[in-house]
């Protein structure tokens, strides 16, 4: 039955002042009852029917966002580590002891590793290893260049070269070395707190996983680029 013939037996009965001699008024008004009561039951089961389509097509969007789900979350750390990836390449503190900060000596020649400013003097060539020191090269044959040693200063980020003298910054202070003698190069002047000491907390201008910086361990003067097992740190 639909819902157009339902309608019309929401009218009331008409009035009828003649009745047939063969049917019972009573007949009129349960026949009227029974066609009430089949529009309002083919009413619900249409309501039935659009609230269940209504859920399947619910059910068909709750589904398809559990698929996507896992594509739209966010996840903090680009590149976590999982049982499968407890390994991976980062950058480890460097220490030294105070003593060690502030002692300048030469040592044997070293592969040049993290390039810096470089200066060129009588025939000389020296290159800042960044946060280390600086190599000393003999540029006498251009086309074979020599390297001669290295001198060590302990969290160098800069250096400069007047005259004979070398300025140099370490772990914060400004120090002048005599370089007349290359083989024995001298401390001539230290003045502390000339230069912003090197960040002690995290590598400046790196993004990836470190090792965290431990107290008590020294004083930080440089990263080394390695294989670091379950870092804690990310930057």
């Amino acid at each position: 039955m639909s819902i157009g013939r339902c309608k019309k037996f929401h009218q009331p009965l008409q009035k009828i002042t003649y009745w047939p001699s063969s049917v019972s008024p009573l007949f009129f008004i349960l026949e009227k009852s029974r066609q009430q009561l089949s529009c309002k039951v083919v009413q619900h089961l249409q309501g039935l029917s659009n609230f269940i389509t209504k859920f399947h097509s619910m059910k068909k969007w709750f589904l398809f966002s559990l698929l996507l789900a896992p594509f739209l979350s966010c996840d903090p750390d680009p590149e976590p580590l999982t049982p499968q990836t407890r390994q991976v390449e980062g950058l480890k503190p460097i220490y030294v002891s105070e003593s060690e900060a502030k002692t300048i000596k030469t040592l044997p020649p070293k592969p040049i590793v993290q390039l810096g400013k470089i200066y060129y003097k009588d025939a000389t060539i020296y290159v800042n290893e960044s946060n280390f020191g600086v190599h000393i090269i003999d540029n006498t044959n251009p086309a074979n260049p020599v390297k001669k040693q290295f001198l060590q200063i302990p969290g160098c980020r800069d250096i400069a070269i007047k005259g004979n003298f070398l300025y140099a910054d370490n772990i914060g202070d400004l120090i002048v070395i005599d370089i007349t003698d290359l083989d024995n190069p001298k401390v001539m002047k230290r003045l502390p707190g000339i230069q912003a000491a090197l960040n002690q907390q995290y590598p400046e201008f790196y993004v990836g996983h470190f090792d965290c910086v431990e107290e008590g361990r020294g004083i930080l003067i440089g990263w080394e680029r390695t294989t670091l097992t379950n870092p804690k740190c990310w930057r």
